[in-house]
């Protein structure tokens, strides 16, 4: 062993360290990862510098905005809200449907946004099944991390392994070269999510209490507002739950299919699945519930909760100096009819006033509560006679982009066609469509740049040096020499799965990427000493860094459900497990099928 590779080596193990305990950030340990190697001569600094400029990098940027064009627009969110008419009423279908459409989506769009926009549709459809969320949630997002291997712009780590490939002289991946791979994974996840999902929680976990229920508490509202969600109408209507008459409690918006409907002054005919949003004290809400049959009471809406049945929040508003509001009451506004929010309480002077708050006339510096459906809620502009104490999340997909839908999807398409076809480089057809979205209006200037995962964007350009200096140093010969000698014995084949063995164990805790930068160079060596096409070790490694089923931690997918399915830490390679070995056993009959690997 040289020093050169020594020292290489030393790094190395020193970024794992620091990228598997998060002494340091992921990115800033990637920029000394790149100092250290550029100090002590182990890569010049055209190398050290390259990985800022490179495809891989510009790519991922102009898909992530490319991808929050279609958040924003509303293309997400009505495929997740289709899951539902597709599923129907069938537990096996809904199963289906919650994971193969987003195992598909995610071979186009970022996984993480993904899994994000498809856990409340889920959790809705376990909801009005009574399915549990557990037996759906790890499913979908372990599925979604293998529809990344259907196109060469499905995950980050899929450009940097191309990226990696083509700085080595060989021949990068065309745009669907690995689908084939990728779709009889998905296939093959998605049988196995019917088939294991018993191995997973089948008892629903009610979420611990949130941050956001402080405003509730701080109104004094905890046993106030409640979700009633309407299982079986039988032909009623509103007047005749006689929810004011006989049980002294209010109904504030009727929601149908996500939509609010503010309650009109004549009856209207209730539908099933209609969500009732009540105002009035749990027993009462109780009550009405055990009279009218057809009737569940879901709970709280929490703000900012993971969902509720309606997605409704409370938010809070202040009484601007020399508002207009000032004298006026919510009815005298006509806050309801024009915003579709509803005063539930007004603070004043530290007192919570709760009763007859439409008729309240406002006071500057009042503090007011609103209620209403988080599309509401998220877009709602409260200037100039309120100001925001509690500002929520921008809203995901607001009512006025949606009209732009249409056109974002034709973008979206002709980018991946110019891609796919050979048109446009990767790289140049991303940064179009990012253009494109920014001029379509879908996403505004300064958006476009909060949407870029700054993070990942110098994690990435930061440790593609790493990759040469593995190479140029003959670390990364080493590394691959141990892995043949090891399993050569066997024959190729058992080479090939060593590598992609290599790659899983090591993505569970790092970013892929960092697995990525890490194995590709070693892949493309073990290639060279065997004379196999290099694409297929690449493959393997590009496959491998997708399957982050053991553990939580190496992706944020895995992650963003934990708490949504209430699963615990045992859980992951309960179910995960079998997955592996699928995996395994895919790259072991399908790469050398599709690239050879002798002779190459």
């Amino acid at each position: 062993m040289t020093l050169e590779i020594a020292m290489v080596l030393a790094i190395l193990g020193g970024a794992v360290v620091l990228f598997v305990t998060e002494w340091i950030r992921p990115d800033v340990t990637a920029v000394l990862v790149l100092v250290v190697l550029y100090a002590l001569g182990l890569v010049d600094l055209d190398q050290a510098l390259a990985g800022f400029g490179s495809e891989a990098v510009l790519a991922i940027a102009g898909l992530l905005v490319m991808g929050e064009g279609l958040v924003r627009t509303g293309v997400v969110r009505r495929l997740a809200d289709g899951l539902r008419m597709l599923a129907g009423g069938s537990g096996a279908r809904l199963a289906l449907v919650s994971t193969a459409l987003p195992g598909m989506l995610s071979g186009f769009i970022n996984v993480v946004a993904a899994v994000s926009v498809f856990i409340p549709a889920v959790l809705r459809m376990a909801l009005h099944s009574g399915a549990a969320p557990g037996r759906l949630l790890m499913p979908m997002a372990f599925v979604s991390l293998l529809g990344a291997n259907l196109s060469l712009i499905g995950a980050s780590h899929n450009l940097v392994v191309d990226s990696l490939l083509t700085r080595a002289g060989e021949p990068g991946f065309g745009f669907f070269e690995f689908t084939p791979v990728g779709a009889v994974l998905v296939v093959l996840a998605v049988a196995y999510s019917l088939a294991f999902r018993f191995l997973l929680p089948g008892v629903r976990e009610e979420p611990g209490p949130r941050k956001s229920d402080e405003l509730a508490a701080e109104y004094h509202l905890e046993e106030r507002l409640w979700e009633v969600l309407v299982k079986d109408p039988r032909q009623r209507d509103l007047a005749g739950l006689a929810a004011g008459r006989e049980h002294g409690l209010a109904v504030l918006t009727v929601l149908r299919s996500g939509d609010r409907r503010s309650v009109p002054q004549h009856s209207i005919s209730l539908e099933a699945d209609d969500v009732l949003l009540v105002a009035g004290r749990r027993e009462r809400v109780e009550d009405l519930v055990a009279r009218e049959r057809g009737l569940e009471l879901v709970g709280e809406p929490r703000h900012d909760a993971p969902v509720t049945v309606s997605e409704a929040e409370l938010v809070e508003v202040v009484v601007a100096p020399r508002s207009g509001a000032i004298g006026q009451s919510p009815k005298d506004l006509e806050l309801r009819e024009r915003t579709g929010l509803t005063a539930v309480a007004i603070c004043r002077d530290g007192k919570a006033l709760r009763t007859d708050v439409g008729d309240i006339p406002l006071a500057q510096g009042d503090g007011v509560l609103l209620f209403g459906p988080r599309r509401r809620t998220r877009s709602f502009d409260p200037g100039p006679d309120f100001l925001w104490a509690r500002r929520p999340r921008r809203q995901e997909a607001p009512l006025e982009l949606r009209r732009r839908a249409p056109a974002a999807v034709v973008l979206f398409l002709a980018v991946i066609a110019g891609a796919g076809v050979g048109w446009l480089p990767v790289a140049v057809a991303a940064l179009a469509g990012a253009a494109g979205m920014v001029l379509l209006g879908a996403v505004d200037v300064r958006r476009a740049y909060d949407t870029i995962d700054w993070r990942v964007v110098v994690l990435i350009a930061a440790m593609l040096p790493m990759g040469d200096a593995l190479v140029e140093s003959g670390a990364a010969g080493l590394m691959a020499g141990l892995v043949v000698d090891g399993l050569a014995p066997w024959g190729p084949r058992a080479v090939l799965v060593g590598v992609a063995i290599a790659t899983m164990v090591l993505t569970q805790p790092l970013h892929n990427v960092v697995v990525a930068v890490i194995m590709t160079p070693v892949a493309l060596e073990v290639a060279g000493a065997l004379g196999a096409d290099p694409r297929a070790f690449a493959v393997a490694v590009v496959v491998g860094a997708s399957a982050n089923f053991l553990l939580p931690t190496g992706h944020p997918a895995p992650l963003l459900v934990q708490r949504a399915g209430g699963y615990r830490m045992t859980d992951y390679p309960r179910f995960g497990a079998g997955l592996v070995l699928l995996t395994l056993a895919v790259i072991a009959v399908m790469v050398p099928w599709l690239w050879p690997l002798e002779g190459g």
